[in-house]
């Protein structure tokens, strides 16, 4: 399998790393041990950056990382651009496209580099289509799938529900609307609710 460019999808953690409200802020300390060795001391939310929710971050008694299946992380995606929306994606924006069963979401919010509270969300109609269609993963490039201020998060149980793995906070700025190789792994830490995670995305020759 030959690919023409590899593409970083992954926000930077650093101490100025953005996080959603109320989340811990990323710690990043430089430890020198005897003889000259170097070790970074890091301390974060298991959301901070680009990351993996899994069922555990909303459903009681939901899955935690120790059960992701792999084969829902690595696999042919495609990214739907709808940087022409300006408020919330809808079920007619998306009938009309070809997916595949990891589906990207790009919008606005990838040119955002501060928190927003008016960023762009899915119509639940629109989560509902996605599964019916049987995705496996929705990754989006805001900090949550569902509208800021939401206190059911209507489209995280609807996805976790069905074991949809989400990841959240992309940096699809740089990425044209199109089909690729996806790449997604979080770190392995037990009986977490999510984690960090370096995505790639491989582009077809």
């Amino acid at each position: 399998m030959e690919f023409k460019k590899i593409i970083d999808i992954t926000k930077t953690i650093s101490e100025d790393t953005v996080v959603y409200p109320g989340d811990p802020v990323a710690k990043l300390k430089e430890i020198k041990n005897p003889g000259g060795v170097i070790l970074t001391k890091i301390s974060m939310g298991s959301h901070t950056g680009t990351h993996l929710d899994m069922p555990k971050h909303m459903l009681q008694d939901g899955k935690s990382l120790d059960s992701l299946n792999l084969n829902d992380v690595i696999g042919e995606c495609v990214v739907l651009d709808f940087t022409n929306i300006d408020k919330k994606i809808s079920p007619e924006d998306i009938k009309n496209k070809d997916l595949k069963p990891i589906v990207l979401i790009k919008t606005k919010n990838s040119y955002d580099n501060k928190f927003n509270k008016n960023s762009i969300y899915l119509n639940q109609d629109v989560t509902n289509y996605l599964i019916s269609k049987k995705i496996t993963t929705l990754g989006v490039d805001s900090f949550s799938v569902d509208q800021f201020g939401s206190k059911t998060h209507p489209n995280h149980h609807l996805l976790l529900k069905e074991n949809i793995v989400i990841f959240e906070n992309l940096d699809l700025s740089m990425v044209k609307e199109g089909k690729y190789f996806f790449i997604g792994l979080p770190l392995k830490i037990k009986g977490s609710d999510g984690a960090p995670a370096r995505i790639v995305l491989l582009e077809h020759k």
